[in-house]
């Protein structure tokens, strides 16, 4: 065993970092966790980008898809200038814990409001408003995961 978990001269093959069967079980969580939330926060993104012909479909007029991809663009700059200040305020469990649940309502409101508002400046708009909640949200968590697993 490493002196400190930093020395990497005396690291042998099964404390690598590669090779979860030498890490602890504090570690195996971190990752398992770090990549199941993972996944989960990239499913909405792709959802909605899956589903570009649904709201074509609704808002005829505008150019769907060419505007709804661009928050999942622009949105994470936004994230790197507020995440400092949100960590401060908020833990890694409330900010992963908090985003997630916005996403779920995030991605539940998008499709009835642009259904309820289908073909008007403001469904579209609303529907535009949202992804780019939910892409914060996406971001927040992503980015207070890496800062959790970078903790361990």
């Amino acid at each position: 065993m490493p002196a400190n978990k930093y020395d990497i001269e005396t690291e042998t093959e099964n404390d690598s970092y590669l090779n979860l069967g030498g890490k602890p079980a504090d570690d195996k969580f971190a990752v398992i966790y770090f990549l199941w939330i993972g996944g989960v926060s990239v499913c909405s993104t792709a959802a909605v980008l899956n589903s570009l012909k649904y709201f074509d479909h609704k808002f005829p007029k505008r150019d769907v898809e060419f505007i709804f991809p661009l928050p999942s663009m622009v949105v994470p700059l936004l994230v790197s200038f507020i995440i400092t200040p949100l960590s401060n305020l908020l833990s890694y469990s409330t900010r992963v814990v908090l985003t997630m649940s916005l996403v779920i309502v995030s991605l539940i409101l998008t499709p009835l409001l642009a259904d309820a508002f289908q073909d008007t400046t403001f469904g579209f708009v609303v529907s535009l408003a949202l992804l780019i909640f939910m892409g914060f949200c996406n971001n927040v968590c992503y980015a207070s995961i890496a800062g959790f697993t970078s903790q361990i």
